[in-house]
C-alpha cells in the first residue's frame, strides 16, 4: 500500500468514525478528499431486520433485490417451500411458506 493510503487510513482511526471532524484538520483539499472517501462504504446493506419483515416482503423496497426460492425435498407430500435473499454470496432465509392448491 501507499504512504498517502496508509496515513488516510491512521487519519480516519483517529476520527472514529466522524466526517465532521474531517473538515477541522488543516489538511489539503485533496488529501480530505482522499479521507472523506473512507467514510462511504460500497455495499450496503439490504437484508431487513426481524421487526420490519413484514413491510420489507408485502413492499418492494427501491433497489434491486435477487431472490431464490427452494423447496424442501425432505417432505414431498407438503410442497414447502423456502424464500432466500440473496446477499453476499450466501442465502438468507426471509419467508417459510406451503402450496395451498393448484392452478389448473
Amino acid at each position: 500500500a501507499s504512504l498517502q493510503l496508509l496515513c488516510s487510513l491512521q487519519v480516519y482511526n483517529r476520527l472514529s468514525g466522524s466526517l465532521r471532524q474531517l473538515a477541522t484538520l488543516p489538511l489539503p483539499q485533496r488529501i480530505q478528499q482522499l479521507v472523506s472517501k473512507l467514510f462511504t462504504h460500497t455495499i450496503r446493506c439490504c437484508v431487513p431486520e426481524g421487526s420490519g419483515l413484514r413491510d420489507f416482503v408485502s413492499r418492494a423496497p427501491k433497489v434491486r433485490l435477487h431472490c431464490t426460492m427452494l423447496r424442501h425435498e425432505d417432505d414431498i407430500a407438503a410442497n414447502c417451500y423456502t424464500l432466500y435473499l440473496e446477499y453476499l454470496g450466501g442465502l438468507v432465509p426471509l419467508l417459510k411458506g406451503k402450496r395451498t392448491s393448484k392452478l389448473k
